[in-house]
């Protein structure tokens, strides 16, 4: 017996690496979607908390305030349908 698995994201982060100077996100989205964004340090401390819209496709998201940040932080993305936790660098 083979076991096939449909394992389609509607959501996945892709670029893990953020330059600091130029902190843009991008996430993939399979359709047009409210989503609530966190940005969380190591210990914890909230840098960032945003809403906004997601288009179909590839979403460019300029991450504002991130210019002396250095760093591993976690990235928290939650739509109505799905929750994304995703480690990444800022350099």
């Amino acid at each position: 017996m083979v076991k096939m698995e449909n394992d389609q994201k509607d959501l996945e982060v892709i670029n893990t690496i953020v330059h600091g100077g130029n902190p843009m996100l991008s996430i993939w989205s399979q359709n047009d979607q409210q989503t609530d964004l966190q940005l969380v340090d190591m210990s914890g401390r909230l840098m960032i908390s945003t809403k906004t819209n997601l288009n179909s496709g590839v979403n460019n998201i300029y991450l504002s305030g991130m210019n002396s940040t250095k760093g591993y932080c976690v990235l928290i993305v939650r739509t109505k349908n799905n929750n994304v936790n995703k480690q990444i660098l800022i350099q």
